[in-house]
């Protein structure tokens, strides 16, 4: 993610107690940020939840909620979002092109992609049938628009 705004996306890592451990280079060395946030069994998420150019820690619980910081810091989630089911499998993106990152799922059991153009509580605004049964799902900017 592009962790300090700099246009520049950058590794980081999340470990097992709930730490996102966020460097502001590509290159070794400790961790420029480091935020706890969350529980060992979420699944870490990264996106610009709004819009300013920062990308910033989130998590997915099964109990269907995203759980998101506006930044890469430790604290309570900004935004709260259930959408899906347990059984789904959390995605992130900027599906419609407004520079916000927002909230979907892929559902295995229909390879549907469920998509929410705002991290509101709601119905997907995009779904998608794509894939194949045991298919794992990603995302991206694709042809660079």
């Amino acid at each position: 993610g592009d962790w300090d705004g700099d246009g520049d996306d950058t590794i980081g890592i999340w470990r097992n107690d709930s730490s996102f451990r966020l460097r502001n280079s590509n290159t070794s060395g400790f961790a420029d940020l480091i935020a706890f946030f969350g529980a060992s069994t979420d699944t870490p998420l990264v996106g610009d939840w709004n819009g300013d150019g920062t990308d910033t820690i989130g998590i997915w619980r099964n109990d269907s909620s995203f759980r998101l910081r506006n930044s890469n810091t430790n604290g309570t989630a900004d935004i709260i979002v259930f959408f899906g089911a347990s059984t789904d499998i959390p995605l992130v993106g900027d599906w419609d092109g407004d520079g916000t990152d927002t909230i979907g799922i892929y559902r295995p059991s229909d390879q549907s992609f469920r998509l929410r153009n705002s991290n509101a509580p709601g119905l997907a605004d995009i779904i998608v049938y794509y894939g194949a049964s045991g298919d794992v799902p990603c995302v991206g900017n694709w042809d660079g628009n």
